[in-house]
């Protein structure tokens, strides 16, 4: 509330000093006024069954709760990264191939798959898909969400993930590690990403790495699932990526100074 406050005195100033100039046009105005990308929280709930009394036996429930992007100078960003996270949401969550057009038809065809389950066991639990999206980064240089998503279809335990997104403000494309680092980047990241994961866990060689119930496929410790923030990177393996499900997944921060050198431009401090 007191940052929109504070705002609030630069964007009188920047009305009143423009209202006598010619009609500035969208792309041009983009790039000059863009402070960052405004949302609102927004929420979803489909629920199925006797939810009030028995919240594990038959009910089934669906939580979603994400940023929304609206109100800003660039709807075309906006859209973009609103489709994404709803594709996010909802994608891969059933055993289908099965594409989904709406949060609602997700829903729809989520209930109708337990119903489907139920008819042939009475005794099957009722499903849950809880789903939140939050926002790590916002400025003019990177956009990073972040997907935690816990989904149980029936079986001993129920499945927790999460997912960074690094995405272009401007036009709201989904950036990939080559869009982040430099190249060629693999091997130099490899090498100090290792060193990051083992100091972390206080372990100092590969046979203590893989005693201690760690494997990484092909010998690379980095992965995808990272979130480049202004002072840190973030990785993030989720259960049965690199170890058992047993010992849970690990979040691995590292100062962005140690792989500055790395990073594209845009991206170094």
């Amino acid at each position: 509330m007191r940052s929109s406050t504070l705002l609030l005195p630069v964007i009188l100033v920047m009305l009143s000093c423009t209202a006598d100039k010619e009609p500035v046009s969208q792309e041009e105005r983009k790039s000059d006024v863009y402070i960052e990308l405004l949302s609102e929280i927004r929420t979803f709930e489909r629920s199925y069954g006797d939810c009030d009394n028995d919240t594990t036996n038959t009910c089934t429930v669906i939580t979603l709760s994400y940023p929304y992007f609206t109100g800003t100078l660039n709807p075309e960003a906006e859209h973009t990264i609103n489709e994404k996270i709803s594709s996010v949401l909802i994608d891969n969550m059933l055993y289908d191939s099965t594409v989904y057009e709406s949060l609602d038809e997700f829903a729809t065809a989520f209930i109708s798959d337990y119903q489907e389950i139920r008819n042939d066991f009475e005794s099957a639990f009722g499903w849950q898909y809880e789903g939140d999206v939050s926002v790590l980064r916002n400025d003019s240089t990177n956009l990073v969400l972040k997907f935690e998503q816990y989904v149980y279809t029936g079986g001993a335990h129920g499945m927790f993930t999460v997912r960074y997104l690094n995405m272009d403000p401007e036009n709201g494309a989904l950036r990939t590690m080559n869009d982040l680092f430099r190249q060629p980047f693999a091997d130099n990241l490899n090498v100090r990403i290792k060193k990051a994961f083992l100091d972390a866990k206080g372990l100092n060689t590969d046979e203590e790495l893989s005693n201690a119930g760690y494997w990484f496929e092909d010998g690379r410790f980095y992965n995808e699932n990272v979130a480049i923030l202004q002072d840190s990177i973030l990785f993030y393996y989720n259960q049965y990526d690199i170890a058992p499900y047993a010992m849970g997944p690990t979040r691995l921060a590292v100062p962005i100074s140690l792989v500055e050198d790395l990073l594209l431009p845009r991206f170094s401090k």
